[in-house]
């Protein structure tokens, strides 16, 4: 599973009060809440078809150590097999380094509102365009998300707006187009699994164009510090980006 929401991994006791420590986790654990600090280190192996000629598998790694209360720092690296109508390769994708402050309700109940988060992406290219495993251009990615436990925490819904901002192009590379990017996040979670729909829209200023995503994210807790789950993604409206995603991966949390 990639780390493409505002911070995928997350959890959230329901706790009016925290202390300022690491939380361990527990049976309690939300993997889809994304607000509270704690360490994971993530795998995913995710399929992209681009067009009938063109695909590759990543192989995508997401490593976010603990750093304090209220506060998160994700990195994310991949490699990614590229099956091209012009030959297969084996490259490296971009490296993403995303910073994310919290900011929570001082009453904080087991529903309802639980907090906002604002978050900063920068993306070195050390992918490289013609392989679809990087875009050939330094972007910062500004966003904010806002999360609501709905009637119980284990009824989750969380929403975000990002806009990813091409400033420089490699050498000898057009610059890469800008784009808006709103997703939201719903369904159930227990202590077991969970299951959700996650709607994602982009929208790319420069030539007006729209494109359409609809994700089914689903996993099984198999303790209370592995998981594993399952994402489909496909595009249901538009032409940019990917025709379709799927992925399978593990996440270990400490």
């Amino acid at each position: 599973m990639s780390t493409n929401g505002l911070a995928q991994s997350g959890t959230n006791t329901g706790d009016n009060v925290r202390e300022t420590v690491i939380i361990k986790p527990d049976s309690t654990l939300k993997i889809n809440d994304i607000f509270l600090s704690f360490g994971s280190i993530n795998y995913s192996a995710e399929y992209y078809t681009i067009d009938s000629k063109n695909s590759f598998l990543e192989h995508h790694l997401t490593y976010q150590p603990y750093v304090m209360e209220n506060q998160n720092i994700t990195l994310e690296l991949g490699l990614a097999d590229a099956y091209l109508e012009t030959g297969h390769y084996f490259t490296p994708t971009d490296l993403n380094i995303t910073y994310q402050r919290i900011f929570e309700p001082k009453d904080m109940r087991e529903s309802g509102y639980q907090g906002v988060g604002f978050a900063l992406k920068f993306t070195l290219p050390t992918g490289r365009d013609k392989y679809f495993s990087g875009f050939d251009s330094w972007t910062i990615e500004p966003s904010v998300g806002m999360q609501w436990f709905l009637t119980n925490v284990n009824w989750l819904f969380s929403t975000s707006a990002r806009y990813n901002y091409s400033y420089a192009a490699l050498p000898g590379s057009s610059p890469r187009f800008s784009y808006l990017r709103l997703e939201a996040h719903f369904g159930y979670e227990n202590i077991k699994w969970w299951v959700f729909i996650e709607p994602d829209y982009r929208f790319i200023p420069t030539n007006k164009k729209s494109t359409v995503l609809i994700g089914v994210d689903a996993g099984y807790k198999l303790s209370k510090s592995f998981s594993l789950g399952a994402v489909a993604k496909p595009r249901i409206m538009g032409s940019n980006f990917y025709e379709s995603l799927y992925s399978v991966g593990g996440t270990w949390f400490f």
